[in-house]
This record gives structure tokens, C-alpha cells and sequence, in this order.
């Protein structure tokens, strides 16, 4: 008992001090990125100002792009990741500045059924097999906008499901 009293306090003791550097070494990252901005937005403004410069360079360093919105007929859902579990399957998608997704699936990805809408990539669906053994899945996003489809279907994405 005596050295279970005298462990714990000990390894709190040690868990704070490791909390504290690592909260010490976030600030220090932190400063040091904002820095890094400081010097370069000062050093690209130097460079904007001399006459020998062009707006082509600029857009060729990356400093200045432009955003053409996407066109709200025939932008498509991305899904970045898939990842099967033994008790669901977790489908991460790129949000891109819409409301959400409406979720579709198949069992045999010719018939489609709703099965969700998600504001916040990942969607887990967490619906049992059909039968006792692993089944393909099949599934399909397509953009919410004012609560209404926009845009195109994803592309189809294939699953083995493991969910019993």
C-alpha cells in the first residue's frame, strides 16, 4: 500500500510536468509561426514594391490565388477516407463549403436507398449486416444545399462490411 501511495503522487507529479512543457513548446510554436508570417508578409510587400515586379510571380509562389467558386451544377462530393470497422463503417468527406451530404447505399450498387444526411464529415453508419457474414457495401454522396439536393453524385465507393 505504502508504494501505491508513494506511485501515484509521483506519476501525477511527472504527467503535469509533461503537460507543461508540451503546453510550453505549443507557445513557443505557435510564436514562432506567427513570426515567420510577420517577416514574410514584410519581405513580399518589399518585393510587391519594386517595379521589376509582376503579378504572375506572385500567383507562381502560391501568394495569391483565385478562388473560382464551384459551380453548384456540377460539383460532386469527394470521400477522402473509408475506414471499416467491426462496428461501423466511418466515411470522411470534404464538406466544401455546403450545408452537408445526403448518404446513399446499395447492397448491390444498382438499388439506392437514403440513409442519412451528415453536416459533419465523418458519417458512421452503423447498420448491422443482413446476415451473419461479411456483405459489400455500396455507397454515394451528394451535396445539401438549402436542404435540397445540388450538384452531382459522388463517385460510387465499394466497402466489405463487417458489422454483426
Amino acid at each position: 500500500m505504502k508504494a501505491f501511495t508513494e506511485n501515484v503522487p509521483e506519476k501525477i507529479n511527472e504527467a503535469v510536468e509533461a503537460s507543461n512543457i508540451a503546453q510550453q513548446k505549443t507557445e513557443v510554436k505557435t510564436d514562432e509561426l506567427h513570426n515567420c508570417k510577420t517577416n514574410f508578409l514584410r519581405t513580399f510587400r518589399f518585393m510587391q514594391d519594386s517595379p521589376k515586379f509582376k503579378e504572375k510571380d506572385a500567383e507562381a509562389i502560391g501568394f495569391r490565388k483565385h478562388h473560382t467558386p464551384p459551380d453548384p451544377h456540377t460539383m460532386k462530393p469527394i470521400v477522402s477516407q473509408v475506414t471499416p470497422t467491426l462496428e461501423n463503417i466511418i466515411i470522411d468527406w470534404v464538406k466544401s463549403g455546403m450545408e452537408g451530404v445526403f448518404i446513399y447505399s446499395s447492397y448491390d450498387g444498382n438499388t439506392w436507398t437514403k440513409i442519412g444526411r451528415d453536416t459533419r464529415s465523418p458519417y458512421e453508419d452503423e447498420r448491422k449486416n443482413l446476415s451473419d457474414k461479411p456483405e459489400d457495401r455500396y455507397y454515394k454522396l451528394r451535396y445539401i444545399k438549402n436542404d435540397k439536393p445540388i450538384g452531382l453524385e459522388g463517385d460510387v465507393v465499394k466497402v466489405l462490411a463487417e458489422i454483426y
